[in-house]
This record gives structure tokens, C-alpha cells and sequence, in this order.
């Protein structure tokens, strides 16, 4: 068994991107703390432990509002490790308060605060590295995101797995009430999905066991992207999960290929629309894939070398998801 992973370095520029996506759901993880304005020892609470020191009213507000100040600096990229040490012990610390604050999707965004901590993602797209002076095209280990990968399949498995197991689940019943909480009983989708529950529960629990396996599967990637999305989208549409959807979709950036500057577009300068899909596609390149060439025709040149005109520029223009990382000479 080999664990070259271990020792795999390449552009930070993915782990960057989620270190900034969870510095926004910090915020948004917390802001309904504080716009609530509750002290949670106003009413009945089970802290996880009685030797944890329990924050006055004053205490417990200062310490969301320092969250929050930790969730701006991380995405920011602003003393990035010190905010992401602050948010993980604050959040901890919030989290243990009380049992009725237990959810999935906050030890999830906390695991991944954790290992954001011991990532080099402060070296690239932050204000630490540009104090720096790091290189835009930084590198370095690639380990936690990895790990981060890992994290986001465990979580599929043993959603799916659990799930699996449980009769309600995979008969549909629980996802049905669900639906019919959310939409009434009277809805054409509750009435309709009323003959289908034991269809729409197992694609549920299938949807997920696959996508925890199919994303380290070169060939099924491409599929397990786009049923992901699809997935996601629509719980968050239907469901609104807190930060569970964000997170899970934002793990999909570490999936793409890490190779930067790996596919030649090539534009008429003087075409004003060339100027404008080019424009879009720049904007849209978050990932650095593009290499912009003024020239006399509009074409892609691919990370395998072949080329691409017409209809199949925008598309392959805008495909940053390829895993093969040549890059075209």
C-alpha cells in the first residue's frame, strides 16, 4: 500500500477557494446566533460537559461576534491561521454548550476549520500572501485536501449507509413527511411522490453512497460532479440545510484538476463579441485553467492538444473540470 498522497505537492489555488467559502459560512453559521439574540442558558440546556466553564450573557455574544470576526479574516485571508484557531475554538467551545446545538453539518464545517488549520491554503489568494509576496501560482503539500476530500466521502457513506439500514429511509416515508411538512399534503409533488416513496428513498440513499465513490473514480467523476450539483441544488432549494449543500459543493473544487494555465483560448481582439465570451469565460476561470492568446481565430486549444472551434469553444472553454493535467505546448 502506497500513500504517495502524502507527498504530493501542487498549486494551492483550490484550497484557497474553500478556505474562502468556509470563511463565509463561518458567518453564516453563526449571524442567526446573534440575530436571535438568545442566551441559550435562558432555557433548558445539557452541556456535553459539566466541567465546561459556562459564558455569562456578555461572554457567550462576545464569543459569536468573534466568530464572526474570524469567519471575515479567513476569508480575507488576514492572519489566516490565528482566525482559523480563534473560529475552531470558539466554535467548539459554542458547540459543546449545549447538545441541542448538535448537527451534522456543524462538526463537518468544524473538521473542516480543523484541517484548514495545519493546510498552507493563507499562501495563495489572501492577504497574507500578498504581504508575502508568494508567487499567484503558489505550491506546496496537498495532503488536507486530500483529507478534506476523504471527509466529504465519509460523510456520504455513512449518510447512505445509515440511511440504508433504516426501513423509513429507504422506503421513502421519511423523506415523503418531509415534503409534506414543507409543501403541504395538498401539493401536486407531495400527491405525485405519494405512489413513488420506495423510488424516490432509495435513489435518495443510492445517490449518496455513489457520489461517496464515484468521486475518486476518474471515469465516473465527470457524472458524480454533475449528479452532485443537481443533488445539492435541489435539497438546498427544497430544504435549506444551513451550510451542509455550500460545503459538500465546495469539496467538488478540490476534485477538479489542479493544472493551471493547462488550455490555450484563442480570440480576434478586434471581434467586440470574441472580447465579451472571453471576458465571461475569464471572469468564470476560478481556477486559473485559461491562457488568453489574442490571435485571428476563436479556438481552444485542450490539455490533450486538440483543438476546438465554433459551438465548442464556450464549452470546452469553459470545462476547468478535465483531469488531464498536460499542459499544451
Amino acid at each position: 500500500m502506497t500513500f504517495a498522497w502524502v507527498d504530493e505537492r501542487g498549486p494551492l489555488r483550490r484550497l484557497a477557494l474553500f478556505r474562502v467559502l468556509v470563511g463565509v459560512l463561518l458567518l453564516r453559521h453563526t449571524l442567526p446566533f446573534l440575530e436571535r439574540s438568545r442566551f441559550f442558558a435562558d432555557r433548558f440546556y445539557v452541556p456535553y460537559l459539566d466541567a465546561l466553564p459556562v459564558p455569562d450573557r456578555t461572554l457567550y455574544f462576545a464569543m459569536l461576534l468573534g466568530i464572526c470576526v474570524a469567519g471575515v479574516l479567513v476569508t480575507m485571508g488576514l492572519f489566516t491561521r490565528v482566525a482559523l484557531a480563534a473560529a475552531l475554538v470558539l466554535g467548539t467551545w459554542q458547540f459543546l454548550l449545549n447538545q441541542l446545538f448538535y448537527s451534522n453539518n456543524r462538526i463537518f464545517l468544524l473538521l473542516c476549520v480543523l484541517v484548514l488549520l495545519v493546510s498552507p491554503s493563507h499562501r495563495a489568494l489572501s492577504v497574507d500572501a500578498w504581504r508575502r509576496k508568494e508567487s499567484p501560482a503558489a505550491e506546496g503539500p496537498l495532503w488536507t485536501q486530500t483529507v478534506l476530500r476523504g471527509q466529504a466521502s465519509l460523510l456520504y457513506l455513512a449518510s447512505g449507509g445509515s440511511k440504508l439500514v433504516d426501513s423509513d429511509w429507504i422506503g421513502g416515508w421519511v423523506l415523503w413527511t418531509r415534503l409534506r411538512i414543507v409543501f403541504g399534503g395538498s401539493h401536486p409533488l407531495v400527491m405525485a411522490l405519494s405512489t413513488f416513496k420506495p423510488l424516490v428513498g432509495a435513489s435518495t440513499v443510492f445517490t449518496e453512497m455513489f457520489l461517496g465513490v464515484a468521486l475518486w473514480i476518474p471515469k465516473l467523476r465527470r457524472l458524480a460532479l454533475w449528479i452532485g450539483f443537481c443533488f445539492h441544488s435541489l435539497i438546498e432549494a427544497m430544504f435549506s440545510v444551513h451550510v451542509f449543500s455550500y460545503l459538500m459543493l465546495g469539496t467538488y473544487l478540490l476534485v477538479a484538476s489542479g493544472a493551471q494555465r493547462n488550455r490555450v483560448l484563442r480570440f480576434s481582439a478586434g471581434s467586440p463579441w470574441q472580447e465579451a465570451l472571453v471576458s465571461i469565460l475569464a471572469t468564470l476561470d476560478w481556477l486559473g485553467k485559461l491562457d488568453l492568446r489574442p490571435s485571428d481565430r476563436l479556438e481552444v486549444v485542450g490539455p490533450d492538444g486538440a483543438v476546438h472551434r465554433g459551438a465548442q469553444v464556450p464549452r470546452r472553454g469553459g470545462d476547468y473540470l478535465l483531469v488531464n493535467d498536460r499542459k499544451v505546448k
